[in-house]
């Protein structure tokens, strides 16, 4: 709805938009369309914002491959996307939307689907690295592990690169990833603060530190992504994650740094004021991750701001990004 209340904005789709939008284009070629019908369109009914009933969820092999000669290629020389599943992460992250936005069903496409649309990249435009952009990749291991079997087909033809979780992946694994082409892995850290991992995140900072070492050894290139402010972060936890940042980067690790964005839907957003959360701008194009645009009940975000400039310049890293 508030999407909706956009001035410039005449249609949203809810859920997946492949069949929503092939339906809208219909409608307006007709011209005289029939919006209600259109399961998962939201529209405007005389200025009245509409949502129709959500679609069904498709099942992911059935979605065909992007059309990606449509594509500026020249963008994408370096590396090509891939998704391998559909939604579907079970962990709930309190500052994530995805479960929000896909309720928690995941759905895999087939290894060997994966692998042929990586064969055709190659054969078609050239590509010598793709990164899958599934949140957890290595969420279901006995998909990955036929995934490396098929990827033994293209014989190091092309490389890639993945984001998952800490707590699951192992020295084993990641060894027989890097034996398949891995070249890159992006764990999604969050915070230094053991505490504030507790309440947000359910990992380790040992089981990180872990995964970073096991990474590294197997020979592939690990970034760990941290995130600030978390509702309970005081000027002590933003220390912690500092000194965790400085430790994983000794053991080899590239780092990310982000402002946390409280998307709506997500727990940040819709229980803020219980959290102690203030946001300060419904501004959409300053959530990017860049900006700092909530603050909490411990930290200013003139505070926040100051303390992560400060200690990205200790770290060699410049601002945040």
């Amino acid at each position: 709805m508030e999407v909706l209340a956009e001035r410039n904005v005449d249609f949203v789709v809810v859920g997946e938009g492949e069949r929503t939008l092939v339906e809208l284009a219909a409608a307006l070629e007709a011209g005289e369309p029939s919006y209600a019908a259109i399961q998962g369109l939201g529209w405007l009914d005389a200025a009245v914002p509409m949502v129709n009933e959500r679609r069904a969820l498709m099942r992911p092999d059935e979605v065909g491959l992007p059309a990606r000669d449509l594509l500026s290629l020249e963008f994408y020389a370096d590396a090509f996307n891939v998704l391998t599943a559909r939604g579907g992460c079970p962990y709930r992250c309190p500052f994530c939307s995805a479960s929000f936005i896909w309720h928690g069903v995941h759905r895999q496409r087939s290894a060997a689907a994966v692998v042929d649309e990586m064969e055709m990249l190659a054969r078609d435009y050239g590509a010598r690295f793709v990164f899958f952009v599934d949140d957890i990749f290595t969420l279901d291991r006995r998909w990955v592990d036929e995934l490396l079997v098929e990827l033994e087909r293209l014989a190091g033809l092309v490389t890639w690169g993945c984001a998952t979780r800490v707590d699951l992946v192992d020295a084993e694994l990641l060894q027989r990833m890097a034996a398949a082409g891995c070249t890159g892995i992006q764990f999604g850290v969050e915070s230094g603060s053991q505490t504030i991992l507790d309440s947000v995140k359910g990992i380790e900072k040992e089981r990180a530190l872990h995964a970073v070492q096991w990474a590294v050894a197997a020979g592939i290139r690990a970034t760990a992504s941290f995130m600030v402010p978390f509702p309970d972060d005081t000027l002590e936890t933003l220390q912690e994650t500092f000194a965790f940042m400085r430790e994983l980067q000794d053991a080899g690790a590239e780092l990310m740094m982000s402002y946390t964005a409280p998307f709506p839907g997500t727990l940040f957003h819709e229980k803020a004021e219980e959290l102690g959360l203030r946001i300060l701008t419904d501004d959409w194009e300053q959530f990017d991750a860049k900006h700092a645009v909530m603050e909490t009940r411990n930290l200013s975000a003139q505070t926040i701001e100051r303390v992560v400039e400060e200690e990205m310049g200790r770290l060699g890293l410049g601002k945040s990004a």
